[in-house]
């Protein structure tokens, strides 16, 4: 008789204990009730119709967006005062840095100085020959001669020039007429970045929100000011700018989200608005990041006074970063441009400030 032949499946059996196997499935019950099969019905359709809304509010969303991106490129390639090609940064979405538009390199790498730049005094002078040991102040007067000031002498800001300016009134008032829509009044622009859009304000700060500057609806909205602002910048101490951050596609106010980070907020330091009045350079002072409702923008100052001061303590107090000493008087102009956060919180929001540097015109 043979032997029995091993079988590896069955001598592993002996080793199994009822912990290894999968519990018995238990049997379902059978909805024999008629009434119990239609109410599982009913949720299950309304359960996939829920799916379905969500899904194409997604798909709608994005497919807004798409548009939006599409009407403000055109809107600006006919539309902003400066001239060029301002395609969006394939890397904006992600949080990346920007890339540099031509002719502010030098500028964005830190290699331009600034009137109010600090001077860096505190450095030791080294003789130029072999004794490498510092020169020491003296306070024995000095018969060498004084040398001229060498700090670089700063040229004019190009993008206040009366051309730009006088180019600006007349596609204002080109771009309100096409577009029948005297809420557009002013142009915002930061270099190196794709925030290139016009300004539109309305008598509520709910319209802007989900419609373009052509008064149609889309969920990217448009860059708009505070209904309480006077649209003449140059009227108010302190005016608020708002705009969605759309994170999928990097556009409208996502960039300054990307402030938060020093290097970015060193990189950013002006942006320019151009309304009828003037042209408008700014310098960003401040950046910081809250919940909405505890933020500085809820009460608008009217007047060149106390409470403007108060307000903008309490923004460079806030901020992450410092610029110099910047010190800021109650005849200031500052406006603070208002964004949500790259956060899970749906009620964080990003603020970032600027005074008025700089004004041009024809």
């Amino acid at each position: 008789m043979n032997a029995p032949q091993n079988n590896n499946f069955i001598d592993s059996l002996e080793h199994l204990t009822s912990e290894d196997l999968a519990p018995r499935p238990e049997k379902r019950r059978s909805i024999s009730n008629p009434v119990g099969r239609g109410l599982w019905l009913t949720a299950a359709i309304l359960l996939f119709g829920v799916a379905i809304w969500s899904s194409s509010r997604v798909v709608g969303n994005v497919i807004d967006f798409i548009r939006a991106e599409e009407n403000y490129n055109g809107m600006a390639g006919e539309f902003s005062p400066i001239t060029g090609v301002f395609d969006r940064p394939a890397n904006l979405k992600t949080g990346k840095d920007s890339y540099p538009l031509p002719g502010f390199d030098d500028m964005l790498a830190g290699n331009v100085s600034y009137p109010d730049d600090d001077e860096q005094n505190d450095l030791p002078v080294v003789n130029p020959g072999t004794d490498p040991s510092p020169v020491l102040p003296s306070d024995e007067p000095s018969n060498e001669p004084t040398k001229p000031d060498d700090k670089p002498i700063v040229e004019e800001d190009p993008l206040l020039s009366a051309e730009i300016y006088d180019e600006f009134c007349n596609k204002l008032t080109a771009m309100q007429s096409e577009y029948d829509n005297e809420d557009i009044f002013a142009w915002i622009y930061l270099p190196g970045s794709n925030i290139n859009y016009p300004i539109v304000r309305g008598s509520d700060n709910d319209f802007y929100l989900n419609h373009e500057p052509t008064k149609k609806w889309n969920n990217a909205g448009s860059i708009f000011l505070d209904y309480r602002n006077d649209k003449n910048l140059l009227n108010n101490p302190y005016s608020v700018i708002y705009g969605h951050n759309i994170r999928t596609r990097g556009t409208m106010f996502n960039r300054l989200t990307s402030m938060t980070s020093e290097e970015n907020f060193l990189r950013y330091r002006y942006v320019y608005v151009y309304t009828k009045e003037a042209a408008l350079k700014y310098e960003i002072f401040s950046v910081f990041s809250c919940e909405g409702k505890k933020g500085p923008t809820i009460a608008i100052p009217k007047g060149f006074d106390a409470s403007f001061l108060t307000k903008i303590e309490d923004i460079k107090t806030r901020s992450l970063f410092q610029r110099g000493d910047l010190t800021l008087s109650k005849t200031d102009h500052v406006i603070t441009m208002y964004t949500c956060a790259n956060t899970t919180s749906s009620t964080e929001r990003v603020f970032v400030s600027a005074v008025l540097v700089g004004i041009g015109r024809s």
